[in-house]
This record gives C-alpha cells, structure tokens and sequence, in this order.
C-alpha cells in the first residue's frame, strides 16, 4: 500500500487525470477502474473524458475527492484530525473561523451558499451550541464534525460506485454514534436527508434506530417532534416502526395474565405437592419410633461402655432409594445401637 500511495503522489506512469477545482491529480485507471464501476465506465466509452483521459469532479469538495483517491490507494482514509478542527488552544484560529472553515469544507458540492451543515440558530443553539453572534455559524462538536466527514465520504462511495469506500465510511459512521440521541447530531441528520436518496437505508437506518431506542419519549418531546417534520423521509420509517414496537408490547402485555396465570397454578400445585412429601415424611418418622423405642427398654448399659443405658433417637434419609432409618446413641460415649445389628428402615 505504501507504494500504491507513493504513486498517487508522484503521478508516476499516470494514464489518467482527475482534476477537482484548481486541484490536479495523475492516477492510474489499473488501480480505480477495478475499485469503481464509474469510472470503469468512463474510461471505456467515447465519452470526452474516456478519450482525453480527463476526469473533472469539481463539482465535490477538493478535500474529499483527495481523501476518495486515498482510499483507492491504500485502502482507507483520513477522518477530520483535531487540528483539521482549528481548536481554539491551538492558536490557529478563532473559534468563529474555525467553525465556518469547517462547514466550508464539509460541503459536498464546494458551494458557499450551503448551510446543511449550520444548526438552526433561531432555536437558541439546541442542536450545536449557542450561535456566534456575530456571523451566526455555531462551533460544531469534534464528534459531530467527524460524522459530517464520514456522511461525505459515504456518499462520494455511493456517487462513483465504490462499495468498500461506502461500506467502510457506514462502519466508522456507526462507530462514532453515541448510545442514546443526541440533539447535536440534527445536522447529521440534514446531511444524510440533502444527500442521499429516501431509499438509501444504511445511514439513515443508523439514526432511525438510535431513535427507537428511547422512541416513547423521543415522540412525547416537543422539540423533537418539531424538529422531525423537516425530515418527512426520516419521519415516516420511525412512525412505522415505532407502531411495530408498540404492537409488540401490547401483544406481550395480553400474554401476561396467562403467563401469570400459569405460573400461579405452578406454584398452588408446588405447594400441595410439599404439603403431601411432608405429612407422608412425618408418618414415616412416626411409624420407625413407634418401632424402635420399645426396644430401649430392652438394653439397661450400653454394649459399649457398660454405662447406663441413656439414648437419643437420631435418623438419616436416602432419598435416592426413598429410605429412612432411625437408630439409638448412647448419650455417653456416642456408639450406635441398632436393633439386631441394623438399624430400623421404612421404605416408601
């Protein structure tokens, strides 16, 4: 790849041009021809462009055609640097000429008169910060400015007909989306909807499934609902499948009271079941002392220690062969005194 990259940038053995505003590059149609079904099939009609080895696509921003170029070289692309930010700190420039060299860069089409960027600033800076009050263009978030990029380069992919350019801008776009809403990706949203078709349902599948994560409280907000009106082709597919949400959880919350209903005899059936073992258990234990206590009065030492003959009834279950036994101790010295040298047994 390093030496693919070097050839982009020495225009080395070049074949064909691009050019993109006062911006030339020398490439090679053996290295994009292969990656893009554009421009394969640009270089093989009697187009001008295929005849004069000229391809002019200025009409995009130059930054990104030059990121698109990367990408055909090496595979990947850059995403916006913090420097490529203008922070403040660094000294570069104000945060005012920073956020507009930003959404200048950012256009798809190098037009000055595109604000699809620019939060709406009439709605006290909701969706990007509070408006600058001088030229009214708010400083975007680093990680909204960032997704704006990956939008771009998604559909310059989509436009020349390159899927990995696509595939891979749609993945660092997921990537870069927080876990719940954030109100700050509203021009994220405008740069999809201007940009790409309503059928087109990577990107936009991304927001509308953000948004169904807390959907009942996203429609309840009165911002939000304002704001989604402006998107018709974003509103539709959400009301949609947040009416299947909804369907769902009415259908499981029908279930519930046979769920609950069932499980309530489980447990009623559970319980009979306990209350039989246990008085079927205390008629065993009685049945074995009713036995084996007489005995005792038969022994006055124990066989043991020839003490007196003191005991305690103890008793074991084996409840894999359903037995139980009963014995006497000596209270003494402890030895075990089993009627005929076994101890007493019941079987059920």
């Amino acid at each position: 790849m390093d030496k693919l990259s070097t050839l982009l940038q020495s225009g080395r053995y070049s074949d064909l041009k691009i050019r993109c505003g006062s911006k030339e590059w020398l490439v090679h149609r053996a290295i994009i021809c292969p990656q893009s079904e554009y421009f394969t099939a640009i270089c093989d009609s009697n187009f001008k462009e295929g005849i004069s080895s000229e391809i002019d696509l200025s009409t995009n921003n130059i930054d990104h055609v030059e990121q698109m170029l990367k990408f055909l070289y090496t595979g990947s692309y850059d995403d916006i640097s913090a420097k490529d930010s203008r922070a403040t700190a660094s000294g570069i420039a104000t945060p005012t000429a920073a956020a507009s060299q930003v959404h200048q860069n950012l256009n798809l089409n190098n037009s000055t008169e595109d604000d699809t960027n620019i939060p709406d600033s009439s709605e006290d800076g909701e969706d990007g910060g509070e408006a600058n009050s001088d030229v009214g263009i708010p400083p975007l978030p680093f990680a909204i400015v960032n997704q704006l990029h990956q939008v771009a380069m998604y559909v310059l992919g989509d436009r020349y007909l390159i899927p990995d350019l696509r595939l891979q801008a749609a993945q660092r776009f997921f990537n870069g989306l927080p876990d719940r809403w954030d109100p700050a990706l509203w021009p994220v949203v405008r740069k999809i909807d201007e940009n790409t078709s309503p059928g087109e349902e990577i990107l936009r599948g991304f927001i509308i499934e953000l948004w169904l994560k807390n959907s009942v409280d996203l429609l309840s907000d009165d911002h939000f609902r304002h704001k989604i009106t402006q998107f018709p082709d974003f509103e539709l597919p959400l009301l949609r499948k947040h009416a299947v949400q909804a369907n769902i959880r009415i259908n499981s919350l029908k279930d519930l009271p046979v769920t609950v209903s069932k499980l309530t005899a489980q447990v009623t059936h559970l319980r009979l079941d306990t209350e039989r073992l246990t008085s079927r258990l205390t008629g065993v234990k009685d049945a074995v002392r009713d036995k084996i206590l007489p005995l005792t009065t038969e022994w006055s030492q124990c066989r043991n220690c020839s003490a007196d003959f003191g005991c305690r009834l103890e008793e074991y279950d084996i409840f894999e062969s359903h037995a139980m036994g009963l014995f006497t101790r000596c209270r003494r010295c402890q030895a075990k005194h089993h009627h005929g040298g076994k101890a007493d047994r019941v079987e059920w």
